[in-house]
């Protein structure tokens, strides 16, 4: 897999858990699984960005001017997006809720979807020599499971269960 399906896997990915989120954001009755969700949208995003900013950041300032600025932009923008994700992950269900996930998917989309795979990525691509793709997105990947038992651990402790290569599964059995 080259890094321009890695970064848009993993968009796909957090768009799928603020579709869950904003389902039972709203509903008191919900807030397991709402802190649940929570947690590993804020997990999954903020594992993302550090990969991105280590590694595929520092090839898109050597590689123009112009995604030299994307990338110094993009440390902006995953900073914002990290304090909506922090305030996302201690709120209850309810109107306050529902106003963080409406705003910080907002965000999302705006540096995910419109900048990133919209106008970053097809000039990385360009950028990039043949095969670079791919050993970026090896150098990705490798980030992104070295930075994640720290980010999991700074998160908070509903992230619990097994690991596939990628993913994050919530265990749902509890021990007793």
């Amino acid at each position: 897999m080259d890094i321009i399906k890695c970064i848009k896997a993993d968009h796909d990915e957090a768009e799928e858990l603020f579709s869950e989120l904003a389902r039972v954001a709203h509903d008191d009755h919900r807030t397991s699984d709402a802190m649940r969700i929570a947690v590993r949208l804020a997990c999954a995003i903020k594992i993302h960005a550090h990969a991105e900013e280590k590694v595929v950041y520092e090839v898109m300032r050597d590689a123009s001017e112009e995604l030299a600025s994307h990338s110094r932009e993009g440390n902006y923008e995953h900073e914002t997006l990290d304090l909506l994700l922090d305030r996302l992950v201690v709120q209850r269900p309810g109107p306050e809720l529902v106003a963080i996930v409406k705003v910080a998917h907002t965000q999302f989309v705006h540096h995910a979807r419109h900048e990133e795979e919209g106008i970053i990525l097809p000039q990385l691509h360009a950028a990039l020599a043949d095969g670079a793709s791919l050993h970026l997105a090896h150098d990705f990947l490798h980030e992104k499971r070295r930075i994640r038992p720290a980010i999991e651990r700074s998160v908070g402790p509903a992230v619990r269960g097994t690991h596939d290569g990628l993913g994050i599964h919530i265990s749902h059995h509890r021990r007793w």
